[in-house]
């Protein structure tokens, strides 16, 4: 009976792939055709002409459209995960990011496919990027199922919040000045100085967060992220927060996030054991909550810029923090608003239904910036 349900899941993920791929400007099967043509082209010896991707404006989304992997150039590999290969490209004069399904990834874990299959049809149903919400999610630029295997085209960040924040703590933490990215020159980053200003961070992150858990993406449902760390959250030119890699997320149907209902039995240990709440390390019935918590650790990272815990250990973040009920101090004098730090609070409550949900987050983040000043 599980088996069953576990492929009819599989069937649905592939199937909305599938539909929202098909509601792009142009069919499959015509993207199929000319892509089949600017290969012959290519053998040929001349430079492919006509359908193009027609890269928009990040702010402005993109539909899904299928990429063949012969229009990418300059593929450099920059990253290797368990499951996937990620490549800097270049398509259409713009810089992208390429995540490749292992050839072996099945060998490794059968469930490799699967995730990569959720992870497509997560950022294909992604949204428009037009709204205050789904704006902070990773655009997606394309897909393609090519022999080499399944690949996804997403838009390149100039640098993930690991980046910014390791940047931060290399030069001595607050007050100190440090290379930005925005260009050759240094500059100071205005950021590490200012806590509004990261805290505008954390609502942005808590915004793209909300709009998985309720419903807004396209497939519907709630999507779990399971691994939200700054590994998996970035930054755009313009400074704004994204929230990315969705190669462990979860998608459940008929989930209520605003209400932090249903809990499922899903997969224990995913994601960095620092940002892990006590029920996922403890293989303990999970849902939305889970993200909520470690949500609350990333924005005391970044409210705080220091590692959360420390060097620890995933044995000693089992005895101190799910067993022994730790958590990350409050009052270590980094300005936090009583309403910022009575929020931490609540989303580390170790009954995971006494969590917020991410709505309640963000109208609470808002609102915290508010009587601050700083526009969210």
């Amino acid at each position: 009976m599980a088996r069953s349900a576990r492929l009819i899941s599989k069937r649905r993920r592939r199937n909305s792939a599938i539909q929202l791929l098909d509601e792009s400007e142009h069919g499959v099967e015509k993207r199929k055709v000319e892509s089949d043509k600017r290969r012959r082209s290519l053998s040929e010896g001349s430079e492919p002409s006509g359908g193009k991707l027609a890269l928009e404006n990040p702010q402005q989304g993109h539909k899904g459209k299928l990429v063949g992997w012969v229009e990418l150039s300059e593929v450099t590999l920059y990253r290797e995960g368990t499951f996937s290969l990620c490549f800097t490209a270049i398509l259409n004069d713009a810089e992208v990011v390429v995540k490749l399904l292992k050839s072996d990834a099945q060998l490794i874990d059968e469930r490799a496919e699967d995730l990569f299959d959720t992870e497509i049809a997560v950022v294909l149903g992604g949204g428009n990027g037009m709204d205050g919400r789904s704006r902070h999610l990773v655009n997606m630029v394309g897909v393609g199922r090519e022999e080499r295997g399944g690949f996804v085209v997403l838009e390149k960040l100039t640098m993930t919040l690991e980046e910014r924040l390791g940047n931060c703590r290399s030069s001595g933490g607050l007050g100190l000045s440090f290379p930005w990215w925005g260009g050759a020159k240094k500059k100071e980053d205005p950021w590490k100085d200012d806590l509004q200003l990261r805290m505008k961070t954390c609502l942005e992150l808590a915004r793209g967060l909300e709009h998985c858990h309720t419903g807004g993406l396209k497939m519907g449902g709630c999507v779990i992220h399971r691994d939200f760390n700054p590994k998996n959250l970035g930054f755009r030119d313009d400074g704004e927060a994204v929230v990315f890699d969705f190669g462990l997320s979860r998608v459940l149907e008929n989930y209520t996030a605003v209400s932090n209902t249903m809990p499922r039995a899903m997969t224990g240990e995913v994601g960095s054991c620092r940002y892990q709440a006590p029920e996922v390390s403890c293989h303990s019935p999970y849902g939305a909550q889970s993200d909520v918590w470690s949500w609350a650790v990333v924005a005391w990272e970044i409210g705080t810029l220091q590692l959360p815990y420390g060097e620890i250990t995933t044995v000693e973040y089992l005895c101190r923090v799910v067993e022994g009920g730790e958590r990350l101090p409050l009052d270590g004098g980094w300005g936090f608003d009583e309403e910022f730090k009575g929020l931490l609070r609540e989303c580390w409550e170790e009954n995971m239904n006494k969590r917020p949900s991410m709505v309640e987050v963000v109208k609470r983040m808002e609102s915290i910036m508010k009587i601050e000043g700083l526009k969210g």
